[in-house]
């Protein structure tokens, strides 16, 4: 909604500020059309780097779990199972806060 919002205020700022200067129509509309275009493109190479960095980021997390699991299979094991409990019983003991409620079963209670 914000990104669509933005594209919008821009070009119709643009489209504005040259109507402002006197153009003719001919010039409005190209300028209209050349803000579109870059809008669009850098909304997509802004997309493309998010999608790029975020494929990055999950390689090297899985390049890291395997590491370890080849180092240490029995720890990994562990985690893995503890994991799982967590998702099935939200009041295990990680999701115990300091005064012993448990805070994933409540999370907005303070």
């Amino acid at each position: 909604m914000l990104g669509a919002n933005d594209g919008i205020v821009s070009t119709a700022s643009l489209i504005v500020g040259v109507a402002a200067a006197a153009a003719t129509r001919n010039d409005v509309l190209i300028a209209c059309v050349a803000g579109l275009v870059a809008g669009a493109m850098s909304m997509a190479a802004g997309e493309y780097v998010s999608v790029s960095s975020q494929s990055d980021t999950e390689q090297a997390d899985l390049a890291r779990e395997r590491k370890e699991l080849s180092e240490n299979v029995a720890f990994e094991r562990e985690e893995l199972a503890d994991i799982y409990v967590m998702s099935i019983r939200p009041g295990a003991a990680g999701g115990r806060s300091a005064d012993g409620e448990g805070c994933l079963e409540r999370p907005l209670a303070r």
